[in-house]
C-alpha cells in the first residue's frame, strides 16, 4: 500500500446510529452538560468505559485450574493472573470484551513448545477489580506486569484489539523491545474513539473534557500516545497479523503502517474477522514461529477463508466477528 494511504480520516464500520437518535442525543447531552458536567462524564463512562461479560467456556474453566494464580496491583486494583509451565515467559494481552484466557490455543502451542505462558484479565474485565477500564489503564497493567516479570525472562508479548495498543504504549514507556506480536491492533485509538463518540452525537467538547480528564489524572496524552504516532516514531520492529474482513479495527492502518515502518512485518488472514482469528491454527504457529525467531523458517502461506461454528470459538458473540 502506497505512503499516500488514508491515515488521517477514520471511516467506521461497526457505528450504525439513527440520525434522528443523534440529534437528540446531541441536543439533551448538550442542554445536561450546561447543567451538571458531572452527572453527563458519569453517565458516559456508564455508556462507553464499562466492558461487557465475557463468557468462560467449559475449556477454558478447566484450564484455569491448572494455572499458578497471582495478583498484581494497577491504580489500586488487583488485576488476576495466571501462569502456566516453566522456561521463557510469553506474555498474553487481552482485548475491550475479552479475558486473558480467550488465548487458550496460544496459551497450550506455546507451553507444549517449552515455553511459560502468562495472562490476565485487564481492569473492569473477568476477575480483575474495577467497573471500569481505559486505554490508559491498559496500557500501566502491561506496564506493571513487565516490570513484575524479570526482563531477561521475557521471550515475547502478544496482544489483540486493545490490548496490542496497550502493549505498544508499554513498550514505549519502558524503553523495552521484545519479540512482539499485535493481533488486529487499534493503532488509530484516538480516531476510532472519536468516531465512536460522535457517531452517537456526543458533542467534541464533552469527549474532549472527559478524555482529558482521564489525561490529567493517569499522566498520558491520548495523541501523543496514540499507538500509530508511537510505531512511527520508535520503529520498534513487531509482526501484525490482521484479517482483511476485520469489522472493528481497519485492516488498512495496519497495512499502511506496515509500508510507512519497515520494521513492522504484516501478516493477513482472509474471512477470520476481529475474534475469530485468535482461534486460527496458522495465526497460532504464526506467532510462535515469530516469537521464537524462527519466521524465516517458516512456510508463508496465504489462509483461505474458514468457516467455524460459533461453539468452537470461546467467548465468541456474533456481533465481534
Amino acid at each position: 500500500m502506497p505512503k499516500s494511504s488514508n491515515l488521517t480520516k477514520y471511516n467506521g464500520t461497526n457505528v450504525r446510529i439513527n440520525p434522528l437518535k443523534k440529534i437528540i442525543t446531541s441536543a439533551l447531552i448538550s442542554l445536561f452538560w450546561q447543567l451538571k458536567s458531572s452527572w453527563v462524564k458519569r453517565f458516559l463512562l456508564d455508556q462507553f468505559f464499562i466492558p461487557r461479560p465475557y463468557n468462560l467456556s467449559a475449556l477454558e474453566i478447566e484450564y484455569l485450574k491448572g494455572a499458578e494464580k497471582f495478583q498484581i496491583p494497577v491504580n489500586q486494583k488487583n488485576i488476576q493472573c495466571w501462569k502456566w509451565g516453566s522456561g521463557p515467559t510469553v506474555i498474553f494481552v487481552h482485548g475491550w470484551n475479552g479475558s486473558g484466557i480467550q488465548f487458550l490455543l496460544f496459551l497450550k502451542k506455546f507451553q507444549e513448545s517449552g515455553h511459560s505462558v502468562l495472562t490476565f484479565d485487564l481492569p473492569g474485565h473477568g476477575k480483575s477489580e474495577g467497573k471500569y477500564s481505559n486505554y490508559f489503564e491498559i496500557s500501566d497493567s502491561v506496564r506493571t506486569l513487565l516490570n513484575y516479570v524479570d526482563h531477561k525472562a521475557i521471550k515475547g508479548i502478544v496482544g489483540h484489539s486493545v490490548g496490542a495498543a496497550g502493549i505498544i504504549n508499554a513498550l514505549n514507556k519502558e524503553k523495552l523491545t521484545v519479540p512482539t506480536v499485535l493481533i488486529a491492533p487499534a493503532l488509530r485509538l484516538k480516531e476510532m474513539l472519536e468516531y465512536s463518540f460522535f457517531s452517537h452525537g456526543i458533542p467534541p467538547k464533552v469527549f474532549y473534557s472527559l478524555i482529558e480528564d482521564f489525561e490529567n489524572r493517569m499522566g498520558y496524552r491520548l495523541s501523543k500516545d496514540n499507538p500509530l504516532n508511537l510505531i512511527k516514531k520508535e520503529h520498534r520492529p513487531a509482526l501484525i497479523i490482521h484479517d482483511q474482513s476485520d469489522r472493528i479495527t481497519p485492516f488498512q492502518d495496519s497495512a499502511a503502517a506496515s509500508a510507512l515502518v519497515p520494521a513492522l512485518q504484516l501478516f493477513s488472514t482472509s474471512g477470520l474477522g476481529h475474534r475469530r482469528i485468535l482461534f486460527d491454527d496458522t495465526v497460532i504457529s504464526k506467532t510462535l514461529y515469530y516469537i521464537d525467531g524462527k519466521q524465516n523458517q517458516y512456510e508463508e502461506m496465504n489462509i483461505s477463508q474458514r468457516i467455524m461454528s460459533t461453539d468452537y470459538i470461546p467467548g465468541h458473540r456474533p456481533d465481534e466477528d
